[in-house]
């Protein structure tokens, strides 16, 4: 599974950034741009974890 989803079914799951960070080992800042470009581009979390 990419990295991309793993952030999303956890972050969808309530985790925090900094937890996210610890169990996928990808820097929180890392994180946090991943989320704030799907946010940018007007993307639900629901859509891009139907997407392959």
């Amino acid at each position: 599974m990419s990295n991309l989803k793993q952030i999303i079914r956890h972050r969808d799951n309530g985790m925090a950034l900094q937890t996210i960070s610890k169990t996928l080992g990808i820097a929180r800042n890392t994180i946090k741009k991943y989320l704030q470009l799907v946010d940018s581009k007007g993307l639900t979390y629901g859509d891009l974890l139907c997407v392959d």
